[in-house]
């Protein structure tokens, strides 16, 4: 009632399942980088990041001469996927710069009225001290 005698099937079968899990293509830093990017990625809902994360290495990690069929079309999900992602990040992009844009020609008109106060300001502090001057020549010569 000991341990089973390893069969040579059993061996070849363990010996194979430990050669894949070492050329595993998660292990690929380009797979790797594009997980990342599907799970940052704010395009999709969870399920479907959690999906396309899931069938990136069996697919992307496979070079390209060695994918069957299903692979390839795969691939081509992958592909529409992010460029879906793409564009969502252009779209953002553009939203930000066109915020920015309208932050500075606000902040343009605001520094224009500004000047233009200030040139007023100065203006009526030139006549309040014109006629401040107006009126104490009239007082000195009212006292005279």
């Amino acid at each position: 009632k000991g341990k089973q005698a390893a069969t040579p099937a059993s061996q070849g079968s363990r010996k194979r399942q430990r050669k894949a899990q070492e050329s595993t293509p998660t292990s690929d830093p380009r797979v790797q980088v594009l997980s990342k990017s599907l799970q940052q990625s704010q395009d999709f809902p969870d399920e479907v990041r959690s999906l396309l994360r899931a069938i990136l290495p069996g697919s992307l990690g496979v070079a390209h001469g060695e994918r069957i069929s299903c692979q390839h079309k795969v691939v081509d999900l992958l592909s529409a996927a992010f460029g879906e992602m793409e564009q969502g990040i252009v779209g953002r992009i553009a939203e930000a710069e066109a915020k920015s844009q309208s932050t500075v020609s606000s902040k343009a008109e605001a520094m224009q009225k500004q000047t233009a106060s200030e040139a007023v300001l100065q203006g009526s502090t030139a006549a309040v001290t014109t006629k401040k001057a107006e009126v104490e020549q009239a007082d000195a010569a009212v006292q005279t």
